[in-house]
């Protein structure tokens, strides 16, 4: 899987997403002001390399 290099990435966190079908992600990518990605930890991993900052939320919300 390809994707555009965030700015800033947070990982091992618990986000609320507000869709009934996957209502937790753990992952967001954020690009320039937007929010690029959301995802799980396993799924960001080509993310996570080049990314500018990563930012571990230790499992918070």
């Amino acid at each position: 899987m390809e994707f555009s290099k965030p700015d800033l990435l947070f990982i091992n966190c618990r986000v609320l997403t507000m869709d009934n079908q996957h209502p937790v992600a753990k992952t967001v990518a954020i690009t320039g002001d937007r929010i690029t990605w959301v995802g799980s930890d396993r799924d960001s991993e080509g993310l996570i390399s080049g990314a500018k900052r990563v930012i571990n939320g230790q499992g918070r919300t």
